[in-house]
Order: C-alpha cells, then structure tokens, then sequence
C-alpha cells in the first residue's frame, strides 16, 4: 500500500468514525429506539474496525485486512436492513441471517488470509456486502414511508454501495488481491450520506420535531399523544401525504360505558381501562401509526393503512391481551372511520367521525373529548 492509499484510507476510515460517533451520540439523547440502536452498532462496529486498519503504517496495512474488517463491512451491511425492518414492524429474518454470514465470511476471511484463498475469500465478503445492500434498499422501500425523501436516498445510496461491492468483488477476483482499501472507501462514502437520511426518517415516522423533554410533556398519562399534540402531530401527517397523493385513514375508537365503569368500580378502574386500551393500541397496530386520546375515552389512530384492519387488529387485541388485576371488567370499544381528503385538516377528519360515532351509550350527546378538540389549550 502506498502512501497515498494510506492517506485515502485515512479519510475514509476518520469520515465512518466521525459520523459514527455523532450518529451514536444523537441515537443516545435523541433516537433511542430500536431501528437506531440497531444502526448505531452496526456504523460502530464499522467505524472501529476502518480505524484500526487506518491505525497501522502503510506497510503493515495490506497486511491486516481479514478477520475484523471482513466481518465488520458485511455486520454493518446487515444491520441497514434489520432496521429498516424493524422500522416497518416486520420481523428481521434475512437480515439477521445476513449478520451470521457476516460472522462466517469473516472467520473464512481470517483463516485464508496469506493463503492462494485469500482474494476468492475477500470476493465472498464484498458479494455478501452487496446482497445486503440490496436488501437495505428493498425494505427502505416497505411501508408507509416509501414514498419518502429520504428513504430514497436510502434506496440510491444503499443501492449505489451495492454495485460498489460488486465492482470491488470483481476487481479481486480478476486482480488476484483483496480490495480492502476500495472497500472501505465505498463503506466510508456510504456511512457519509445514509446516515443524516436514517435519523430524518425516524423523524418523519414518528412526526416527532422536539426535544425529548417537550414530547415527554405532550404524552399523555397513558402514553399516547395528548389531544392538542395529536391534532398538531395529525395535520402534519396529512399535509406530507397529500403532498405525496397519500390518502390517510383516521379511526375514532371509543371506551363503551366509560361513566358507567367509574360509578360501579372507581375512577382507579376507568383509568385502568383507558390506560388498557392505550396499551393494545400501541400493540396491535402498524408503528408508523399516529396515536392519540382526545379525552372522554376517545382515543385517535391515524394511519395510511385501511381502517377496517386497525379495528380487526384491536379487537383481536381486546379478545386475546389479558385484562388488568386493577381493571375488573373487559372493556368494549366502539369504532369510526373516515379517509382524508387532500385538503383536510386534522380538526375536519375529527369533527366528521365525531359526526359518525354519535352519542356514546350512556347516552351523552357528544363525547366529551372529541368536542374539545377546537376549545384551546389542554388543561
């Protein structure tokens, strides 16, 4: 390796390991979920096995490329898609696979290195990098944040990095050398431009602009969007999905005989049935989901899927999620739905499945919460 390899080499690795160590610090104070976590161990590993080969003098550099790195590119490889997986609340079975190959490849890496193996071992590797790209790409592609921004740019950039490592590939194999300087250039260039998209994307899932003490202060006690903050959170939602020609779906999900349950047991037992339904409703519908109680045991469910799937999903939840010690009845649930328009505000959609939902069964006029969406400020 020269010297101006080296000095690329530099680069490359000081890029993966700056970014590295923003994207972790913004994962920890800011994003700490599990597609982040899944990102931030993945650019981590990355980052400290680029660094380790940037660490050693240019003669020694070529030498040491087995072993860490070739697990490293292929591990972080994966974890793109096991996060986009996880984004989209499926579950991460190639990708996780891709994680153990990562394992393997890297061991066979190690083993061959200094051996007539080594380049044919190397070329594994960078194939394996990129079918996990274009796994990454696929599942950026899924759900309901497909059309977005910045799953694109994931898409092109996990794609373009993709027929990198198959360039690199290629080259080894006709070379008769590995390519782990070209390597990790590519994981460098990678690592530069994914990594803002995958914090932005988290972003506009969750429609989340705050910082985590103000979103603390606009959940409500049971932990979902109070009214005004689902209204605010709401119209944002929809002006994005019309701006993409994305028909929005908002189901009203109504706590039957919610008086009625605070007269026979206690205000303790209608929190309890609140706070159950609250809890089915994070469990049992889609993550990018917009939740929200607009007080009166009127909870809100905004989404681009079909409603009639969000009210199948929680009553199976109702049916089958065990009920509370503190809750001594099972709740029932009355549901709504309306589609969005393009011009619909968050405060059209309510009033017309408040409209449609009609008296609760104790026999109020108009629930309590839902008319309370256009009064002001939460108490």
């Amino acid at each position: 390796m020269t010297d101006a390899d080296h000095v690329v080499l530099l680069a490359a690795a000081a890029a993966v390991t700056a970014v590295a160590a923003t994207f972790v610090i913004v994962v920890v104070l800011r994003h700490n979920d599990g597609p982040n976590r899944i990102w931030a161990a993945g650019i981590s590993v990355l980052a400290l096995s680029s660094a380790g080969v940037a660490a050693y003098r240019p003669e020694e550099a070529a030498g040491v490329s087995a072993g860490a790195v070739a697990f490293a590119v292929p591990f972080a490889m994966a974890t793109l898609g096991w996060g986009a997986a996880l984004l989209n609340g499926l579950r991460p079975v190639v990708p996780a696979v891709g994680a153990a190959a990562a394992v393997a490849t890297g061991l066979l890496t190690g083993l061959a290195e200094g051996s007539s193996l080594e380049a044919p071992a190397w070329a594994l590797t960078t194939l394996l990098c990129a079918a996990l790209c274009a796994v990454a790409a696929v599942l950026f592609g899924r759900g309901a944040m497909g059309p977005n921004l910045n799953a694109l740019v994931l898409q092109v950039a996990t794609g373009a990095a993709g027929l990198g490592f198959v360039g690199c590939a290629v080259y080894g194999l006709v070379a008769g050398e590995e390519v782990l300087l070209a390597t990790l250039v590519v994981c460098g260039l990678l690592a530069v431009s994914i990594t803002p998209n995958l914090t932005a994307l988290r972003v506009e899932r969750r429609a989340n602009w705050w910082s985590m003490r103000d979103e603390s202060l606009r959940r409500d006690l049971i932990g979902v969007l109070g009214r005004q903050a689902f209204v605010q959170d709401a119209d944002d939602r929809l002006e994005r999905s019309a701006h993409l020609g994305v028909d929005s779906a908002l189901t009203l999900v109504r706590v039957d005989e919610l008086a009625e349950i605070n007269l026979a047991f206690g205000r303790e037992a209608g929190d309890a049935a609140l706070a159950h339904v609250a809890g089915v409703l994070r469990r049992h519908t889609r993550p990018w989901s917009l939740l929200g109680h607009l007080g009166g045991g009127v909870f809100a469910v905004l989404s681009p899927v079909d409603p009639t799937s969000i009210e199948a999903a929680v009553r199976m939840g109702l049916l089958h999620d065990p009920v509370p010690d503190s809750l001594p009845t099972r709740v029932e649930v009355s549901f709504v739905e309306v589609v969005s328009s393009p011009d619909d505000l968050a405060v059209d959609l309510l009033r017309e499945a408040q409209s449609l939902l009609g008296p609760s069964a104790s026999g109020d006029e108009t629930s309590e919460g839902v008319s309370a969406i256009t009064a002001g400020p939460e108490d």
